[in-house]
């Protein structure tokens, strides 16, 4: 039997979060919760671009010139 290797994690290493985002009505806006897969801890935000705030929050990456840049740059940064 083969077995799998432990990530052993360390604090401010690793994040991991189950994102779910709704909208109650088509025209409402959309609505959006981060669980902590290690603590189950939820986070709840009346926005999408709150729910970003607290991720750019917990990694520390202040400055990464707005989502959709940083999405850009990271996938740009995949094919080289």
């Amino acid at each position: 039997m083969e077995t799998q290797p432990v990530l052993v994690l360390q604090p401010g290493i690793y994040h991991s979060y189950l994102v779910r985002i709704w909208r109650e009505e088509p025209e409402m806006p959309w609505r959006a919760s981060a669980q902590c897969v290690q603590t189950g801890e939820t986070h709840r935000f009346a926005t999408v671009e709150a729910l970003f705030a607290f991720l750019t929050e917990q990694t520390g990456e202040q400055g990464a010139g707005g989502t959709e840049q940083g999405f850009l740059e990271a996938q740009k940064g995949e094919g080289e």
